[in-house]
């Protein structure tokens, strides 16, 4: 997958640095590891650290809310998307409940987000961009169009009970695929904050 922060920016280096210290974000958080990107993210401001003109400061909040999140900071994370009131903070606010793991929290949060611009775009990913979980996305978006609930259900199904998952049938996910898709999730949902931030929302392109 590509970093989805297209434009040269600080956040886009500390993307990548984030992704360095920690290759693989599992279902379930993990103790956070001293980091030299969260200690760089820290020091920026939000226009410092987007490196353009922003438009929207609540997307800008919710880039490096997602930012936080991918590099394992639950506190600091879950801190700014309480003070989110939009889609995209309830949508990092359903993460991060997801991952604690808080399966009715995450529910309540992804339930508030309702219909958003990513959720078709992420059932059709571009060719080449998921490695094991391409066939998964039937169990994600059974109908062309991914289900936030649906994708908490399998997490905590097959991450944390150990039990079968309500698959659309087929074998049932492994931690692997769904472990591909949530990067897919939080890349896709990461590049429509940070161009939301710099651009008006009907402007917003796809990464790929």
């Amino acid at each position: 997958m590509l970093n989805p922060l297209s434009v040269s920016s600080a956040a886009r280096d500390i993307f990548d640095e984030i992704l360095g210290e920690t290759p693989k974000l599992e279902l379930t958080c993990r103790k956070p590891r001293d980091s030299r990107a969260v200690e760089k993210l820290r020091r920026l401001s939000d226009l410092e650290l987007l490196g353009g003109q922003v438009v929207d400061m609540d997307m800008a909040r919710a880039v490096r809310a997602g930012l936080l999140l991918r590099a394992e900071r639950f506190e600091d994370s879950h801190s700014i998307c309480q003070e989110i009131k939009s889609r995209e903070g309830s949508y990092w606010h359903g993460i991060l409940h997801r991952r604690e793991p808080d399966a009715p929290n995450a529910r309540y949060w992804f339930q508030r987000v309702g219909s958003h611009p990513i959720l078709e775009t992420l059932a059709a990913p571009p060719r080449g961009s998921l490695v094991v979980a391409q066939e998964a996305l039937q169990w994600v978006a059974p109908h062309g169009r991914w289900d936030l609930l649906r994708f908490v259900d399998l997490c905590v199904a097959v991450a944390l009970e150990g039990k079968d998952s309500p698959t659309v049938g087929g074998p049932d996910p492994t931690v692997e695929q769904l472990e591909e898709l949530q990067e897919w999730e939080l890349r896709s949902l990461l590049g429509h904050c940070f161009l939301g931030a710099l651009r008006t929302p009907g402007r917003l392109k796809r990464f790929s």
